[in-house]
């Protein structure tokens, strides 16, 4: 990650979680289309995954110049 980048996840993901962080990246762009993100969170969960983490982890990876991610209580169910 870049010192760029808005924040810092929890903690690192695993590939399986950055699978699912690359599947969730067309869908972080400005704004964030909340849709696409519900259906991947809930797919990462379904497998066992943490969809926080997640998500987490594709927030970070936006340029800070952009209008902030939804919170992610307005994201996740």
């Amino acid at each position: 990650m870049t010192p760029s980048m808005s924040s810092t996840p929890k903690c690192p993901c695993d590939a399986q979680e950055m699978d699912y962080v690359m599947r969730l990246a067309p869908a972080m762009q400005n704004p964030v289309q909340v849709s696409t993100v519900r259906m991947w969170s809930a797919h990462a969960k379904a497998v066992g995954l943490d969809p926080q983490r997640i998500y987490e982890t594709a927030v970070a990876g936006r340029p800070p110049h952009w209008m902030p991610a939804p919170g992610i209580s307005d994201v996740l169910p």
